[in-house]
């Protein structure tokens, strides 16, 4: 296998980093292991950042002073063959759940279109969005250097863009990961609000920075204490309920106003209008209607703790 050339990834203007990023994107999933990559044909158009109708969607009094965007990588039975068995990296994974192999053992041999997985759901199960996932993912693990380079670019342009607008740019990095990734980079962005949700519940205690909020999913199964820990010290937590999502333009259901979690119950609110958890009040959950590109995983979610078979 060759090796990349000693490059100051850093130094290079985005426009070149793109073209260094293409150039040599067989050796990188080579070096990632993985598969089922799609390229854009155009160095120009290699962009880790992006949007969903829900990020994009705006509520007055909520979200309207920002202007956000979300990163979407591939979990690990999506971009690796075999649980990662043929990568260079043999225990990469995007999301901390599988890693801890709870999902896997609660319900064995299930993959993520059968397990709730958002990857699933709607636009983000059409084979194009599959595999733009994976070439993200394959630049995480095959050229570390690189991919953090052209993150960091791409969070000051969009910084630069917001401000232009008289707005405040917001960043979602785990948007179908479970990474982290935010805590590192965010330090480097005072200005910038990052958020994202996590089931990992040393995120919930450990320190933070002032301008990155985290919202911990409750499972249902294995982390009340945790939930309830974090909902008392002011923080948020985000569950799925057993209510379909609306199909087309029709409205979101009405939710509850409350939710048990072990024997405590917190005030709820909708988390369906926007994405912006940064902006939820302290001490709330806030509930999610279930949403699947086809019917039939509804059972399989209550089981294995994605979502909450409430009997609405």
């Amino acid at each position: 296998m060759t090796t990349f050339p000693d490059l100051a990834v850093e130094m290079l203007s985005r426009a070149a980093l793109r073209r260094s990023i293409l150039k040599r994107r067989d050796e990188i999933e080579k070096r990632a292991g993985t598969v089922g990559a799609i390229w854009p044909t155009l160095a120009s158009s290699l962009t880790l950042l992006g949007t969903s109708t829900k990020i994009e969607k705006v509520v007055d009094g909520v979200n309207e002073g920002f202007l956000m965007s979300v990163q979407y990588l591939a979990p690990a039975d999506e971009a690796f063959p075999e649980n990662s068995g043929l990568s260079t990296c043999p225990y990469a994974t995007t999301c901390w759940r599988f890693k801890l192999g709870n999902r896997r053992e609660s319900m064995p041999g299930e993959n993520p279109s059968e397990s709730g997985c958002l990857v699933a759901s709607g636009q983000m199960a059409i084979p194009r969005n599959q595999g733009t996932r994976i070439w993200k993912t394959s630049l995480y693990f095959g050229w570390p250097k690189a991919y953090a380079a052209l993150l960091r670019m791409e969070v000051a342009a969009l910084e630069r863009k917001a401000e232009r607008q008289g707005k405040r740019a917001a960043v979602r990095l785990d948007g179908t990961s479970d990474l982290g990734y935010a805590r590192k980079i965010a330090p480097e962005f005072p200005g910038v609000q990052f958020w994202d949700y996590t089931k990992v519940p040393a995120r919930t205690r450990s320190s933070k920075p002032s301008n990155l909020h985290i919202t911990f999913s409750h499972d249902g199964l294995y982390n009340d204490a945790d939930c309830n820990d974090y909902l008392e010290r002011g923080g948020n937590v985000s569950a799925v309920l057993n209510v379909a999502a609306p199909k087309g333009n029709a409205s979101y259901p009405e939710l509850p106003d409350g939710f048990q979690i072990g024997d405590r119950w917190w005030p709820a609110i909708s988390g369906d209008e926007t994405d912006a958890r940064f902006t939820d009040p302290a001490g709330t959950v806030n509930l999610l209607t279930f949403k699947q590109k086809e019917s039939g995983h509804e059972v399989v979610a209550w089981e294995n703790g994605f979502a909450q078979n409430t009997g609405l």
